[in-house]
């Protein structure tokens, strides 16, 4: 009796569903980037109810190492265990990056070893390579392609299926704004290729965990010229007193602790650093 009723509310909590079946991935403490990602992914509709709507597309900016890759792996995996998407493409920004992430993607659908997500899902059987994948499970079947940002995107196709959604993860690297042809080059890949990669009925869903690298990049183009939705968490919300900015403030607490940890006169000077903070 439990069972679909559980089923029922982790088909639409993201967080829920990834505290229950994934424990040392979610806990309760979410970081406010977390929850971003997550309530994009809990208000996005099935693609039957988006064709002919204006197409959801976001983008969250968030520091490195805030595991944004982490939620869109488990948003992408929580829609396709729900039966909310038909073809899922990720892009990444090169192809090793991509093949990690689908080999993440397939051990974090594996049920063998997560009796919970068998018994709410049942078993799901994989087939393909680390660049097309077919997963069978629950009544259903449900592709995943992933590209790199800088391969070959346009066209995806299985079975007369186009992707509904696609997921991009840091495609932008700090190089690329040398180079006004390169930021072109990525401009034009966005809103055509990318753009285009859905059904031709429209609903194609896209969410783009990027890190914001200045004025002129991706992120900020997606947002101002192509009119995505855009959060940006910070990484660090709120400066304690005394180190506004992250800058010692003359006469503070925090100038005297660095003082003591910098005291090459001092062998144990960490440890005295350590002692007065």
């Amino acid at each position: 009796l439990r069972l679909p009723v559980l089923r029922r509310e982790a088909a639409r909590d993201l967080l829920l569903w990834g505290r229950i079946c994934y424990p040392e991935v979610v806990r309760s403490e979410y970081s406010a980037l977390h929850a971003d990602i997550a309530g994009w992914f809990d208000a996005l509709l099935p693609p039957g109810e988006r064709a002919g709507r204006t197409s959801p597309r976001r983008v969250v900016c968030g520091p490195r190492g805030g595991a944004k890759t982490t939620l869109l792996r488990l948003g992408a995996a929580h829609r396709m265990a729900h039966g909310l998407e038909d073809y899922v493409a990720f892009v990444g920004p090169e192809a090793a990056h991509c093949d990690a992430e689908m080999g993440a993607w397939r051990a974090m659908m594996d049920s063998a070893d997560r009796p919970l997500l068998r018994r709410l899902h049942g078993a799901r059987e994989w087939s393909g390579n680390l660049s097309d994948v077919r997963v069978r499970g629950g009544g259903r079947e449900v592709h995943v392609s992933a590209r790199p940002f800088s391969g070959t995107i346009r066209g995806l196709n299985r079975d007369g299926r186009r992707p509904t959604l696609v997921v991009l993860d840091d495609v932008e690297k700090p190089e690329h704004l040398d180079s006004p042809t390169t930021r072109q080059r990525m401009r034009a890949r966005l809103s055509d290729d990318i753009g285009n990669l859905g059904p031709p009925e429209g609903g194609l869903a896209c969410i783009y965990g990027a890190t914001d690298l200045g004025e002129g990049s991706l992120p900020s183009h997606a947002a101002t010229e192509l009119g995505w939705d855009r959060s940006t968490v910070p990484a660090v919300l709120a400066w304690p007193e005394g180190l506004a900015e992250g800058v010692d403030a003359p006469g503070s607490r925090w100038e005297a602790c660095r003082r003591l940890y910098l005291d090459r006169t001092d062998p144990q000077r960490r440890q005295t650093a350590r002692r007065f903070f």
